[in-house]
């Protein structure tokens, strides 16, 4: 509001603020830690370097945009977009192409989920909801480590994900004349997650499954109405009844969102391939005709990535808020039972509830892997189920029913202070509760960043990368890498300068060009041979290599040994002696 020349800022306005501040507070202290992960590096550190350091860009598939005589990726993989690509390039313009600059532009990407969770949920519910689920996912530990690592998990998913919704809330509530406008965004950001990662159709999937559930009864009223002589009145369907402009608005947006996916697909036809070739088993092994046993795992995944525990296994230890399937427990049971009741305003968050319900059911069928990352889509939905389910005790005018089942005012107990008198025993004792949910939430992300501190990331993610690639870098020598998981590192960090070639196949088993590749590294006296430790090894090569170097009448040199911080190895160097 303005005043003469001065503006005054309605408190509401600073809500946000607190949950930001804890949010940056867990999220920002040593962006560096865990180790740069391959597919950080692969998916969008590297070939943003190359773009800034006008380097030939890897392209997935070689497959792009070509301008000025390079090839500017649309996929860095047949099923995730180039979308942080590109937008990771003013970090690295500003501070250089490094792991804090990777992090801290995912880390904004998580701020950016926060304000979009905030918005969608004080649209469509208020503003105290929209405070409790901001606040609770502020401190989540798996949210928070999530996003330190962003680009692993597609976290701009999430993002995206609020932002359709928050959308799909405006829309709902706009007249005629605004309402194409916002369903053209909504089909825009619908496509742009999309293209983000396959795995977005969990969302259009979970919302569409969500909105037939409630709007079926209303569809069966009006068929039978229309039975009679005469004329029926429209449906009113939930949460807004879309127009033929909307419909089109709509479409149009989701083909633009789309569009480089389908660009991308009519050059090579890799997505397509890829979801043809997975949809029995995968790459991975998930036997997607096993579904129920698929849904039985990923609901202990479910269960672990809400109380940050077990997944987050490579920080160094396994912490965990076990209050968490309570809370949700309960949440969903007043949801449902107000929406058994018919009360008013029962269906929206229902319809989260059922979003995230069929979001999850859907995970089970995957063509990549059974991986708790995937979770990180749905991270903002769990807060917000509690968030809403506690509205029904925190306005006592929300739920009639629950107003005796709250207990007597604070008045009754001599408290008459302003509107404190007003609180109810029940309204203290939610607050306490959801404190205690946060505090432990805190607690444990707090836990997990000691633990991190020590062990320095475990498996794929340990800082041992670091000490590999300054050792490759002052070695100056050609480098063959023998396994999966820390070539891309090593060309990011060195801008090049170091480019270990990755001999050793994407297969399980060594390919039938794997003896070539070796051989032509072999040529080389002065060639590096980098291998995993044994409990470190992805894709064994060691016997195939150590065979091919026999056939040559030579022998293995050990070069030196990478740690992790504790002492037990990582990395082996070794070259050929003849």
């Amino acid at each position: 509001m303005k005043t003469g020349n001065k503006f005054i800022l309605h408190p509401s306005s600073f809500i946000l603020a607190l949950p930001l501040a804890v949010y940056f507070a867990l999220a920002l202290p040593r962006l560096t830690l865990p180790g740069l992960h391959n597919d950080e590096a692969a998916e969008a550190g590297l070939p943003a370097g190359q773009i800034l350091d006008g380097q030939p860009i890897s392209a997935f598939r070689d497959a792009g945009l070509p301008l000025g005589g390079r090839i500017y990726p649309l996929m860095v993989q047949d099923y995730i977009g180039a979308l942080n690509v590109y937008l990771v390039l003013p970090f690295f313009a500003l501070l250089g192409p490094t792991v804090v600059a990777l992090r801290l532009y995912t880390v904004l990407v998580g701020a950016l989920t926060l304000l979009c969770t905030y918005g969608f949920a004080r649209r469509a519910f208020g503003t105290r909801p929209a405070f409790i689920a901001a606040l609770l996912l502020a401190a989540s530990p798996s949210f928070i480590f999530w996003q330190r690592q962003g680009v692993l998990v597609m976290s701009l998913t999430a993002a995206l994900a609020m932002a359709c919704l928050w959308a799909g809330a405006i829309w709902a509530q706009s007249n005629a004349k605004t309402a194409w406008r916002w369903a053209a965004l909504l089909g825009l950001l619908c496509g742009a997650g999309v293209y983000a990662k396959l795995l977005f159709v969990w969302i259009i999937g979970g919302v569409a499954g969500a909105l037939a559930v409630i709007n079926l009864p209303i569809v069966i009223r009006y068929l039978f109405q229309n039975i009679k002589p005469h004329t029926p009145t429209p449906p009113h369907l939930f949460p807004h009844t879309p127009t033929l402009p909307d419909v089109f608005s709509f479409t149009a947006g989701l083909l633009v969102g789309l569009s480089p996916l389908i660009i991308y697909n009519l050059q090579t036809g890799g997505t397509l391939a890829s979801v043809g070739g997975n949809l029995g088993t995968s790459f991975y092994g998930v036997n997607n005709a096993d579904f129920f046993a698929n849904l039985r795992g990923r609901w202990d995944q479910f269960q672990a990535v809400t109380e940050g525990r077990d997944h987050l296994w490579y920080l160094g230890g396994s912490f965990g808020n076990g209050g968490w399937q309570t809370a949700l427990r309960l949440a969903a049971l007043v949801i449902v039972g107000r929406a058994a009741f018919r009360r008013q305003r029962s269906r929206a968050p229902v319809a989260i509830l059922l979003t995230l319900a069929f979001g999850v059911a859907q995970s089970a069928f995957t063509v990549s892997g059974l991986f708790p990352t995937h979770f990180a889509i749905f991270a903002p939905l769990w807060p917000l189920v509690v968030a809403l389910a506690c509205e029904t005790i925190f306005n006592p005018f929300y739920e009639p029913m629950f107003m005796r089942l709250s207990g007597p005012p604070l008045s009754a107990f001599g408290v008459q202070r302003g509107r404190i008198g007003f609180v109810s025993m029940g309204m203290a004792v939610l607050a306490v509760g959801l404190g205690g949910l946060f505090a432990r939430d805190v607690t444990v992300t707090l836990d997990y960043h000691r633990a991190l501190q020590q062990s320095g990331g475990l498996g794929p993610h340990s800082d041992a990368v670091y000490r590999l690639t300054d050792f490759l870098k002052e070695a100056a020598a050609p480098v063959a890498a023998m396994d999966w998981g820390f070539a891309p590192q090593v060309r990011m960090l060195t801008r090049g300068g170091v480019s270990p070639v990755e001999v050793f196949g994407y297969s399980w088993e060594a390919d039938a060009g794997f003896a070539d590749r070796v051989s032509a590294a072999l040529d080389d006296p002065a060639t590096l041979f980098v291998f995993h430790v044994s409990q470190e090894t992805i894709f064994p090569r060691r016997a195939a290599f150590e065979a091919l170097v026999v056939q040559r009448g030579a022998r293995i040199e050990p070069v030196t040994i990478i740690s992790r911080r504790d002492g037990a190895p990582v990395f082996e160097v070794v070259r050929l002696n003849r």
